[in-house]
Parts: structure tokens; C-alpha cells; sequence
């Protein structure tokens, strides 16, 4: 119970250092601070796929809220989403003609 008490409490620590360097545009130390977040919530194992795809909604929500406020909406898990769609499904021909119009 204790061991639960204190990993709590060292995960809203990391939680508040994360928004301060976010609120400070320290981009870089943010991110480190996140990647940190993410390993905690998966017993710092390396992040598979699958793994990702079965973190909490509600904490990857909180995450992508802050990096899209304190970023004006340049960073953030949605932000990274669109790049990679963006890559992997490049727009088809017909439609890059009609959005250069």
C-alpha cells in the first residue's frame, strides 16, 4: 500500500514538473518528462504499439490537452496523429487538384 502511495504521489510530481516546463516552452525537457509519464504507466518497459493502443484514454487525454495549450496546438498526440495519417495516406491525386484551386 505504501509502495502504491508513493508511486502516486511521484506521478502527480511528474505531472505538475511536466506542465511547468510545458508553460515554460522547454520543449525538449517536456517531452523527456512525458516519454518518463508514458514508461511509468507501463512499469518502464519499452512502449510496443498494442501497449499504446491500451493506455488510459483519459491519461493520453491529458497529455495531448497540455501539449496543445501550452504549444498553441504545434505539439500534441493529436498533432502527430494527423502528421502520420498525413504520411500514410498521402491525399489522392484528385483531390490535391481541387485544394489548389
Amino acid at each position: 500500500m505504501e509502495q502504491q502511495k508513493q508511486s502516486a504521489d511521484t506521478l502527480t510530481e511528474d505531472c505538475t514538473r511536466r506542465e511547468e516546463l510545458l508553460e515554460a516552452k522547454k520543449w525538449k525537457e517536456a517531452d523527456e518528462q512525458t516519454k518518463k509519464l508514458l514508461l511509468v504507466n507501463n512499469q518502464n518497459n519499452s512502449l510496443t504499439a498494442p501497449e499504446i493502443r491500451q493506455l488510459p484514454l483519459d491519461f493520453l487525454d491529458i497529455i495531448d490537452q497540455l501539449w496543445m495549450k501550452y504549444s498553441d496546438g504545434k505539439f500534441g498526440l493529436r498533432v502527430q496523429r494527423q502528421l502520420w495519417q498525413n504520411i500514410l495516406e498521402p491525399e489522392k491525386p484528385a483531390l490535391r487538384y481541387l485544394l489548389k484551386r
